[in-house]
This record gives structure tokens, C-alpha cells and sequence, in this order.
């Protein structure tokens, strides 16, 4: 993939927030927010309003997302808090009276994420937030002012009477073979951020013409984002949880039973990041889909081996693994499969049960 098309890509700028905030040393991307103090809080985690806010907001007829999804939330001692939102490209202010666009109902969300608000949609302390502030990542487009919408944007609910947290702009840009990240265009962030990035850092080096320049994708492919037709982001994800499954039956010694749970599954396949990732909506239908998929594996390669569900349905299965033979049918089984699009987001059921993880 040719680098400038890289940095618009959504799911590269994820994944590469989530290696910068990596405390580890010897890959191609920089762990400079690790080293900045900062750590991962959560991956797509609903933010509501408060109702007094939201009925506030109806009364003054300012539309806004509720909950607000932000990609990544950031946290370091001391109390400050980032919420981190990725783009292929920004946006304008939408100020012409027409409806406004997703975009816009969004960014007012997020620019009212203010430390009392953010606390509570994190369901922490009162004074645990003491600085909150909005990031939006993206690749430089050197043609417009790319902070001009969300500086009208944060202006007109600054002139309703609104609060807002301070909101800046990362961008990417491609220098020779390497990738840059600048906060130049963010007065407004100020402190560490602006500290971290300045006028341009090297983020992510690219090693040669002949190796393929994505890093090894933390979270290979986000249902319901701009990537969920990404086949082989689609493939990469399932493979990875065909790969963890065959682990976890190659390390028994038969005659055993093997307790596979669907929640650890994912969490091999995302580098523990599944335990993170907090829309209720995605979790579900990754969930519902490995079942879906390790269970079309069983059936066909090892149909004669029992697999029971655990105490709690769908979550995972007991899997009586009678001898070597058969341990070896079964591994044999998930590691030739090849996943493609093996996620569906699920029918919902008439009483479906909230996922309260």
C-alpha cells in the first residue's frame, strides 16, 4: 500500500495510536505516548451525555451523538484524559442551517466531554478528570484550513453558553520513507501532546520498498467502522482466532477435557486489547461470530468430538479431546481453515440480554 494512502486509512491511524502507547521498544512504530506517561483506558467506549445536558441541548436545538464513540480514550497520572478520533479526512462546520452530518453531531459530543462530563460517562470519582481534550488524527491536506470545522464548530457551542475541552489536530504526512506526525496545527492542546509531537516527529519508519508498511495491526479489522469491508482485515482477524484455538487444544494431553473460552480467544487475537474494547454492539457480534466459526470448523473436520457449552451459553465450550488422534484432527482443522468474511453482525433476538462486560 503506497504510504500516503496508508496515513488516510482509519484503521492504520488506530492501530498506530495503540503502538505509540505501547511500552515496548524494537518495532517500527515509536512508543512516544508510553513514554509521554500515557496509557490505553479504552477502545470505543460509549460516552452519554447527562440528561440535564442533552435536554439543555434539545431546548437550544444543537443535535449531538449520544452516547459519543470516540476510537481510543488515553489517560496518564495526574488526571488527564484524550480522546482520540480517527479520520481519513476532515471536515467542515456544516453552519449553513441544513441538518447536520454525523460528523458535526459528533464533534459537538466530543467537544463537550469536559472533566464533570467525562467522569461521569466513565463512571469514575468525582476529581478523578482534571484535564480532558479532544485529538483528531489525520493526513495532511496542505489545500484547506483542516481545523476550521471544529473551530466553528467549538465557537457556536462556546456562543450557546457551552463548555467545551480543548481540541487540536495530529497530522500525518509521508517523509521520504518515513511517517510523521505534527501537532503544529494545535495551539490549543497545549501541554503534553503538544510537548510530544511539536512542529513533527517521526512516528513510524518504513523499512524498504519490498516489505509491506502496515505494522502488525493490534486490532486487524473494527466491524461497523470504515473498514468493515476490508476483507483481508476481515481474514487476518479470523485467522488470528483459528490460530489461538489451535493453541489452546495443541497444549492438552489427551484423554482431556479443553475449556476454550470465546472472550480469551479474542483476546489472543487482539494482544489482550479485547478486554478494552468497549462497544457493546461489536463485542456481541465478535462474540456471536467465533462461535459461529469454531463451531463450522469442529463440524467439519472433528465431527465425532463433543464439544458441551460452558456454564454461561455462547461464551466458550468444553471440549473432550478422547487421543492424540484427535487432538491432532482438531488442530489439523484450525489451522487450514482459512477465515474471510466469517463475521455477520447477528439478527437481534426479540429479548436480547446487554452485554454488561
Amino acid at each position: 500500500m503506497p504510504l500516503n494512502k496508508l496515513i488516510g486509512d482509519e484503521l492504520y491511524q488506530i492501530n498506530l495510536i495503540l503502538w505509540m502507547l505501547q511500552p515496548s521498544k524494537g518495532i517500527p512504530v515509536k512508543p512516544l505516548l508510553a513514554q509521554a506517561g500515557f496509557r490505553i483506558k479504552d477502545i470505543e467506549v460509549e460516552l452519554p451525555l447527562p440528561v440535564s445536558l442533552k435536554n439543555r441541548l434539545a431546548a437550544n436545538h444543537i443535535a449531538v451523538s449520544d452516547p459519543v464513540t470516540p476510537d481510543i480514550v488515553m489517560a496518564r497520572k495526574g488526571g488527564e484524559y484524550v480522546l482520540a478520533e480517527c479520520k481519513k479526512s476532515m471536515f467542515g462546520s456544516g453552519s449553513t442551517g441544513a441538518e447536520p452530518s454525523s460528523q458535526i453531531k459528533q464533534a459537538r459530543s466530543l467537544l463537550l466531554q469536559i472533566p464533570r462530563i467525562l467522569e461521569s460517562a466513565l463512571g469514575l470519582h468525582p476529581g478523578s478528570v482534571v484535564k480532558s481534550s479532544v485529538v483528531y488524527l489525520s493526513r495532511e491536506d496542505s489545500t484547506k484550513d483542516q481545523l476550521k470545522g471544529i473551530k466553528e464548530i467549538d465557537s457556536a457551542l462556546g456562543g450557546a453558553g457551552y463548555e467545551t475541552a480543548a481540541c487540536g489536530l495530529l497530522v500525518l504526512r509521508v517523509q521520504n520513507k518515513e511517517i510523521v506526525a505534527s501537532a503544529e496545527q494545535s495551539d490549543a492542546l497545549g501541554g503534553t501532546m503538544k510537548d510530544v509531537f511539536g512542529k513533527g516527529v517521526v512516528v513510524h519508519s518504513v523499512q524498504d520498498d519490498e516489505t509491506d508498511p502496515r505494522p502488525l495491526y493490534i486490532v486487524p479489522w473494527m466491524p461497523g467502522g470504515s473498514s468493515d469491508s476490508d476483507d483481508y482485515g476481515q481474514a487476518v482477524f479470523g485467522n488470528r482466532v483459528l490460530a489461538a484455538a489451535a493453541a489452546c487444544i495443541g497444549l492438552c494431553r489427551p484423554a482431556c477435557d479443553v475449556e476454550v473460552g470465546i472472550d480469551e480467544l479474542l483476546s489472543a487475537a487482539t494482544q489482550g486489547h479485547f478486554k478494552l474494547w468497549k462497544k457493546k454492539s461489536v463485542r456481541k457480534a465478535l462474540r456471536s461470530n467465533v462461535k459461529k466459526l469454531i463451531e463450522e470448523v469442529l463440524k467439519k473436520f472433528a465431527p465425532d468430538i463433543v464439544a458441551d457449552d460452558l456454564i454461561h451459553p455462547g461464551q466458550g465450550w468444553k471440549i473432550s479431546i478422547p487421543d492424540d488422534r484427535a487432538q491432532s484432527m482438531v488442530v489439523e482443522g484450525f489451522r487450514k481453515w482459512q477465515a474471510q468474511k466469517w463475521n455477520e453482525r447477528p439478527v437481534p433476538l426479540l429479548f436480547d440480554k446487554e452485554d454488561t462486560q
